[in-house]
């Protein structure tokens, strides 16, 4: 059974970044294994030019896996468009729950950041929750602390029904 997915919806500069760190803290510090997927418009490619892993992609490679002591790095290619959000959940490790970060158009429940009072720009049934610095206008779904990651936790944790594990 796939663990329970929210995301962390917003404008640029909002904010999601901080929450969702603050969150995966704060759900960490409770024992739970929580797995974080960024969406990004694009970036430069993280694996070094002439590095012995970006030579095996080069030469035609359609994934390679670079693994060390403190930690394990997958690079896969995607020659047929962009993977949808399940499958690259599915190169997350066994977790209690996912937070996704800035995938707006994923049909998941999803949390806005807003700040100063701004209007949510997020519509429809996926939107569960806002987390703002103020007072939100007209807000229709729970309003969060945004600078108060424990008690973001304590509702996602209910929202998507987590129990903290015992000891």
């Amino acid at each position: 059974m796939p663990p329970p997915v929210i995301a962390i919806v917003g404008e640029s500069g909002s904010g999601k970044t901080t929450l969702a760190c603050g969150l995966i803290a704060a759900l960490a510090r409770r024992g739970l294994r929580v797995g974080a997927v960024k969406h990004s418009k694009g970036f430069d490619d993280p694996d070094l030019p002439g590095k012995d892993s970006s030579r095996l992609r080069k030469a035609g490679a359609v994934g390679v896996v670079l693994g060390s002591a403190e930690r394990t790095v997958a690079f896969r290619e995607h020659p047929k468009g962009e993977p949808t959000l399940e499958h690259r959940m599915r190169l997350l490790p066994a977790c209690d729950l996912v937070i996704v970060e800035s995938y707006g158009s994923a049909e998941i429940p999803a949390i806005e950041v807003v700040r100063g009072g701004a209007k949510p720009h997020r519509a429809g049934e996926r939107l569960v929750a806002l987390a703002s610095d103020g007072p939100v206008e007209e807000a229709r779904v729970p309003v969060l602390p945004l600078g108060e990651p424990e008690k973001v936790a304590d509702w996602v944790l209910g929202f998507c029904r987590v129990k903290v594990p015992a000891g």
